[in-house]
């Protein structure tokens, strides 16, 4: 069953050593970050599963990572001494996979290293749960279509697992919302955050999925698709949404929340 379902962002920039002097400006949602760690604990899971949205697979389907050892490393943004270990849900991702085999395109994947934007929310958030086993799985090219079912169908294999379930959508919102953002500015941009956040607030996951494509493709959201799936995971349950945090300090949207029971 799941037990804690929450939405954060990657940013390389809350690390002290990578953010520096801009790590401050992200104090808002490191506090955000403080909050959900917390109920994540109380939440005592014992599976976490992070839904990367950064890290895309190239292809028209969905990948699980079952490598039974996990590694994060964060050089790529220059902090060389970084690391993180952490054990893999084997066993579960093996089940999740079975179950979705014959309707979803599916497959298990055992890479080593862990993407960077699940490292960083598992860094923040888990440091007294590195014993929890981890299931990595990210977004596909495939469509929104797509991604909704995936999330639906897991979700009755999920609750009819004995297991505590923590659910973890990793990604941001649009990188185009002022004249230095690194996509440059559109007006799409500030558009489409300001309606997820609305949508969001009120738990409308029917009006994100009515949302115009041409819209979302102006505007670039890496999570939309992990919006998406979430959407399909908690079809149907009494939910609500706590938006803990929403900044955009360096013209990247980053949206920190919490989706609880009614």
């Amino acid at each position: 069953m799941i037990t804690f379902t929450a939405i954060v962002p990657p940013s390389p920039l809350l690390i002290p050593l990578i953010g520096k002097d801009h790590t401050a400006k992200l104090s808002a949602t490191l506090k955000a970050y403080t909050e959900l760690k917390e109920h994540l604990i109380e939440s005592r899971p014992d599976v976490i599963v992070v839904l990367t949205t950064h890290t895309v697979s190239e292809y028209e389907r969905f990948e699980i990572n079952q490598s039974p050892q996990l590694q994060g490393r964060l050089s790529e943004f220059g902090d060389i001494e970084f690391s993180l270990e952490r054990t893999g849900a084997l066993g579960f991702c093996h089940h999740w996979k079975e179950q979705l085999e014959h309707t979803i395109d599916i497959h298990l994947c055992t890479p080593e290293t862990l993407p960077y934007d699940a490292t960083i929310p598992l860094f923040l958030l888990t440091d007294s749960l590195a014993l929890v086993p981890i299931s990595v799985v990210s977004v596909s090219s495939a469509g929104w279509g797509e991604h909704f079912r995936f999330g639906k169908e897991s979700q009755h294999i999920f609750s009819n697992r004995k297991e505590r379930i923590a659910v973890i959508v990793s990604g941001t919102l649009s990188p185009r919302l002022s004249p230095d953002s690194p996509a440059g500015f559109s007006l799409a941009g500030k558009s489409y955050d300001s309606m997820i956040v609305k949508h969001l607030r009120k738990w409308d996951t029917e009006a994100i999925r009515a949302m115009d494509p041409e819209l979302v493709e102006e505007a670039e959201p890496p999570l939309h698709r992990g919006l998406i799936w979430l959407a399909g995971i908690l079809h149907g349950t009494q939910v609500s949404a706590d938006i803990l945090c929403y900044e955009f300090p360096f013209g990247i949207g980053y949206m920190t929340a919490e989706i609880k029971g009614a």
